[in-house]
Order: C-alpha cells, then structure tokens, then sequence
C-alpha cells in the first residue's frame, strides 16, 4: 500500500510543555505534549540511547494534547523529541518541528543521625550529628527561646540552653525532593558555682605559733559539693560538704593568696573557672631579709649589700672577733676585719604591727677577707743560657694558694698552676728565641680568685745558639807538622784547639800544629779537638792525624875506591823497624848477595865506577821513600912511583892505594944492590924511608915487592926517595 502525501498542508508540529520533573529516590514522569496539525498525531523520543515511537497512543486529552506517563524511573537521565507527524504527514514520511526536551532529575535520599541522646554537665554541648550523602540543606530546629545554636547549619553545632533541663532538638536534612530529619535528647544539668570572700589575714612566721588562714566559701548548684583550694605555694585535698556555706581553717608558713582550684557538684559536674570567684589573702609580716651574697673580698674592708624589707628596720651583728661596721643599721655598712678571714655577719630586720607586734627575721652573710696573692723573683734576675740547656726562674708567692700564675715569653699569655710558696719554673732553650727573652709575670691568682697584678715582674734571659764544631777533615803526615783546617759554624764564637804537641795559635783554627811524636802504630792517629764556644754554648769535634815519621836513617854508606879487588862489603845504616829497603843499580851493573839487606855483598866487580842507590821506605802512611846514593870505585893497585919524606908534611910516607884490600900482604923494600932495606906484614902505607936501623935512607932509587891473598903474582915496581 503506497503512502499519500497532501500537497500544500503544513508540517505538524510538536512541543513539550513540561521542560524538566524531580522526585526521590524513584517515580513516574509525566511526559505532556502540544501538537500542531491534523490528528491523530505521532513522535519519537529518545531515552537513554534508544529511539521510541509513540504512533496514537497514550492518554489522549484532547485532539491537540498528549500525556505519556514513564514510570520506575531510578536515576536522572534526559527524553528527548526527535519527529512529529499527523495524518497527512505519517510516520516514515517527513517530520514536523518538535521543540523542547524533558529534564528527569532523581534525587538521593540523605541519611541523618542527630547522635545518641546525652546526660551533660553545664549549659553547653557539642552536638554529634552526622550527615552522609548529598544535602541542599542542614539545619536544626530552632528551639526558640529554650537556647540557641551557635552555628544551626552545622551538624556538630555548639547548642547552649538557657536552663538545667532536657532538650529535644532535631537535625533537618534536605536533598531536593528528598528529606529526612533526626531527634537527640540532650540533658544538661548545668554546674556549681563558688565564691571565696575576698579579705586578707595577717601573720607572723617566726612567732612559733600555728598559723591558720582562716576562709569562708558559698557554693551554689546541686550538692554535695566536692572543693579545694590553692595558692602559688600549695594545693589543699579535696573535701567534700553538704552544706553550701563552710568556714575553714588552711595552715600557712609564707604570704600567699588562695583561690578555688576546683568544685564538682553532686551530678559530678565541675564548675567552670569563670564560676569560680573570690580570694583571701594570707600576709606574712614577716620582713624578708637579705644580707647579700656571700662573698671573696680581696682585703680587709668591704661594702656590704645588704636589702632592706618595706617597713623594717635591719641591724648587723658578728660573733667574729676583729670585725667592726661603721654603722650597724645601714645595710650598705663598711665592714672592717683585723685579720683575714671567714666571717660571718647576720643582717636582722624587724617590722612592727600593732595586731602583732613585733615580726623579725634575720640573713647571713659570708665575707672571705682573703689576702690577695704576692708573687717575686727570688735570685737573680737575668741568665745565659745553651739553646740545649734550661733556665730555672726562682719564684716566691705569698697569699692563699693553690695560685694560678699568668706570664708572657714573647708570644699570648700562659697560665700555669703552683702550689708551692717556692716554686721553680724552668723553661728549656729549645722553648725560646735565640737572643734575648724576656718573661714577664704579669698576674697571680689565690685560691679565692683574689688578683694582683704586675708590670715590673721580669726575668731576661740570653740563649745563645749551639754552635756545630768543625775539626776539619782527618788527614795523614809525613811529619810532625801541619796547618789545621777546623771551621767556625757561627760569626760569634771563639774556638780552642786541644792536644798532644804544640799549636803557634791555639784560637785559630787554622793555625800551624806540631805533634810531640810519630804514632807509635801505624794508623794510629793522634787525637786533636777543636773546641767552638758561642756565649754558653759549647760543642766540640775531632780530627785524627796520622804523623809518620820519614824514613830514617837513610844513608848508603862513604863512596869507596877498592884496588885490586871484584868484591866489597854494603854496610847502608841500619833504618828503623817497619820500613822496607832495597839496593838498585844506577850505573853499572854487578851481583848483590841480598837486594833488601842493609848488609850485604857486592861482587863480581870490574875496574870501573858502579853507583847504587839505597830506598828505604815506610810500610804505611804518607811520607815518600828517601834514597841514598853511593858510589864504588873500583881500581887496580895503585903505587907512586916516590915520595919526599922531608917534614913538610906532604907525601911523606910510601903510600900503596887499595893495599887495605889485600889481605896478608907484605911490602919488601931493596935498594939498587938488592939488599932488603924495609919489610912489613900488614903494611898500613906508613913507611917514611927509614931503614932496618931506623935510619932515613937515603935520597934515590929503590925497588919494592908486593905480596897478598888477592894478587896471583907479586907486584914488583921501583920507588925515588927526594928528600
């Protein structure tokens, strides 16, 4: 079946009238629509998501009005319109105009608790409502002129009622649509209330009596009644009374004022502290003296600081010996003592009422009339000393001891603690400059802090600085001499040379040394010290020299001519014990029986001119050999051919050079005829020409015969006498 349109009829059109409902929790909507156009009429809406036709149905209130009920509806949500139609426009074909959507709004139900019914003390009380889910509205009710709330929107409001009584009060809670409201009984029973009437008693503590404060207190509320009371110096037990007027009795020894601390009534309510008036005053008449604090007076006089009480006249008493005041009734006196010592002074005061009479009380005070505390230098004053050594200052102290010394060495102040009146105090070089110090004591502390201090307590001392002795390097000689070689460490000392000899110049440190003896052993050296001194200082150092002695003696023996002979005996002088020796040729060359012997043979000579050098040198140390030379001459025999025995002492005897080195000789004299004129064994060249009568021959020719050990053949020759 195809559908008809009608030409030129106007589109329906459809309107919401109701444009949003509310309800708790859950409920029906009601949806109401106005349509324009030819009916019957159908829409669409939509909910939640989901397209919904309405096609005639409903309730049907007249042509033109429509109502759509949607019920169970649990949360809010939203309908919209979505198409309109009529007869001529039907559904499927073209839609009218809607206009208008459906608001649904579900409001949650609130849960209200105005708290658990209460018994309290006073006019006051927190409520404990409490409120959970969504509100648009708290409130209490207004309990009119039975008390107030101090915030009536708050659920843990402050309410305060006007009288002791039960109050039913009622929390109001609203969401919307949704309401719900809670009942609390709240009984309050109010609180005690007390009154102390004000008024002051006066006492005197010293009296030794028992003294009471006698106190009346009113109390309003539901008895019994439970108190007690307090000042800044006690607290009394709590009692507890029926009646509501007491009068009481609170033992006291010092001014105080009393208060209530504390009353609860029969309810067991307490009563609030702005309940709690009035006071009585406990006044102790007594005077409060104070004599001052005790004290160290570093002499035998002081000001006294005593305190006068309001209304009291004081006095001042000892029962020290030697003390006086210049005015017994001036706290501020000027107390004397004779001697120094511990006094005690007792400062009274006294006060007068007519309800009491007198009141007196009295303070002590402890004066130490200490002696302040002398410190000298005993001895001298000044001192020298070795950086390596010490200074020791003799110190005197008088006054209460122990003594705290304060002194200066060039550097901050140091203390140092004495207990003797005799004290040393000694300070190492190695503690101070090199050059002058100066220490000065500037202040000395007693026992009792007493002070005395000083400007003109000084002690100088000189530390010369510890010189480092050079001897100069050790060393051998050949010798007895040697210039030394010590050294000065420092421009201000003074050396000293020590030992065993002679020295040109013994301050000198190079000065000239000749030794007294050659070591005895070789490297033995001899000890000599050199001596540095710097003021008080002193150090020494040593040096070891060897002094050898040369060889000695060196000497090879007399140069010699031989005659006739190959051989000759060496006798060199015999050196001293520890050298070594030796025989060398220097010209020509022969046999020596034993080359290291001062003693020994040379043979195998010829005639010639044999030198020989003779080496004597020392086993140790640094003197160079010493030589000798000798020289050996060796000839044949030798004979002139005459001689003029005449006096003149010249060539006067018959002379045979090298007859000593024939052995067995014998000289035989003839004259021209032969006859034998001289004849001698053992010649010694002495022959003056005289004949066997011991007669001068006379002058001429004569003719002599040699015979020896060493001639193979007899020597003949002739001789002419002259005289």
């Amino acid at each position: 079946m195809s559908t008809m349109f009608v030409v030129g009829q106007d589109l329906p059109t459809a309107n919401l009238l109701q444009t949003d409902t509310a309800f708790c929790d859950t409920g029906d909507a009601k949806l109401r629509l106005e349509f324009t156009g030819a009916s019957p009429f159908a829409f669409k809406y939509k909910r939640g998501g989901t397209t919904y036709t309405e096609n005639g149905g409903g309730n049907i209130i007249d042509e033109t009005y429509f109502e759509l009920t949607i019920g169970d509806v649990s949360s809010s949500e939203l309908i919209e319109l979505v198409a309109v139609y009529d007869s001529n426009y039907p559904v499927g074909g073209t839609s009218g105009n809607v206009s208008g959507n459906l608001n649904i709004r579900v409001d949650e139900m609130p849960v209200v608790s105005a708290g658990e019914d209460k018994i309290v003390c006073g006019y006051e009380f927190k409520m404990e409502g409490v409120v959970t889910g969504t509100t648009t509205s708290i409130i209490w009710s207004d309990p009119g002129t039975l008390g107030s709330f101090d915030d009536i929107n708050l659920p843990t409001a402050v309410f305060s009622g006007n009288t002791e009584d039960s109050y039913l009060l009622t929390l109001n809670v609203e969401n919307g649509t949704c309401e719900d409201t809670d009942d609390v009984n709240v009984t309050l029973q109010g609180s005690p209330k007390a009154e102390i009437t004000d008024g002051s008693w006066k006492f005197c503590s010293t009296s030794g009596t028992e003294n009471k404060l006698p106190v009346e207190v009113n109390f309003t509320g539901n008895g019994d009644f439970t108190y007690s009371l307090k000042s800044d110096i006690q607290t009394t037990n709590p009692v507890t009374t029926s009646s509501s007027n007491i009068n009481i009795e609170i033992p006291v020894n010092d001014s105080q004022i009393f208060v209530l601390e504390s009353v609860v009534d029969g309810n067991g309510c307490a009563a609030e502290v702005s309940d709690l008036t009035g006071a009585k005053e406990a006044f102790n008449v007594k005077p409060n003296p104070y004599a001052g604090d005790d004290v160290v007076e570093c002499s035998q006089e002081y000001t006294l600081q005593a305190t006068l009480s309001e209304g009291a006249t004081g006095a001042w008493s000892s029962a020290a010996s030697g003390i006086s005041f210049t005015s017994l009734n001036d706290k501020n006196s000027i107390v004397s003592s004779l001697s120094y010592q511990l006094a005690t002074l007792i400062w009274t005061e006294e006060v007068w009422t007519d309800e009491l009479g007198s009141c007196y009380d009295s303070d002590e005070v402890v004066i130490n009339f200490a002696e302040s505390p002398k410190l000298s230098i005993s001895g001298n004053k000044s001192d020298q000393i070795c950086e390596d050594l010490s200074t020791a200052i003799n110190l005197v102290a008088t006054g209460n001891l122990p003594w705290n010394v304060e002194y200066n060495k060039g550097g901050g102040t140091l203390v140092e603690t004495i207990h003797n009146s005799n004290y040393t105090k000694s300070f190492a070089g190695s503690e101070l400059n090199i050059g002058t110090n100066v220490i000065s004591f500037t202040k000395i502390t007693g026992s009792y802090g007493c002070v005395t201090t000083y400007s003109d307590n000084v002690y100088s001392v000189l530390v010369d600085k510890m010189p480092t002795a050079n001897a100069g390097p050790d060393d051998e000689i050949c010798g007895k001499d040697i210039t030394l070689a010590a050294s000065f460490n420092l421009e201000t000392s003074v050396g000293e040379w020590s030992g065993s000899g002679e020295f040109v110049d013994s301050s000198d440190p190079e000065t000239f040394f000749t030794a007294n003896s050659f070591d005895v052993n070789p490297g033995q050296a001899q000890v000599l010290t050199w001596t540095e001194t710097n003021g008080k200082c002193e150090d020494t150092d040593e040096v070891l020299i060897n002094f050898h002695k040369k060889p000695n003696p060196v000497f090879a023996g007399n140069d010699t001519t031989i005659y006739a002979i190959d051989n000759i005996a060496l006798n060199a002088l015999q050196p001293d014990e520890g050298n070594n020796y030796e025989w060398s040729f220097i010209e020509n060359d022969a046999n020596i029986e034993n080359v290291t012997s001062p003693s020994t043979v040379l043979s195998g000579l010829e005639e010639g001119v044999y030198k020989l050098l003779w080496t004597v040198s020392l086993q140790e140390g640094s003197c160079p050999a010493e030589t000798d030379e000798i020289v050996i001459t060796v000839k044949n025999l030798f004979s002139p051919t005459g001689f003029s025995p005449n006096g003149d002492e010249l060539n006067e005897t018959f002379q045979i050079l090298g007859i000593d080195n024939i052995t067995n000789n014998q000289v035989t004299i003839f004259n021209k005829e032969g006859k034998v004129i001289f004849k001698s064994k053992d010649y010694q060249n002495d022959w003056r020409g005289t004949g066997m009568d011991g007669q001068d021959v006379p002058s001429g020719t004569y003719f002599y015969v040699l015979e020896g050990d060493q001639l193979s053949k007899p020597i003949k020759n002739y001789l002419i006498i002259k005289r």
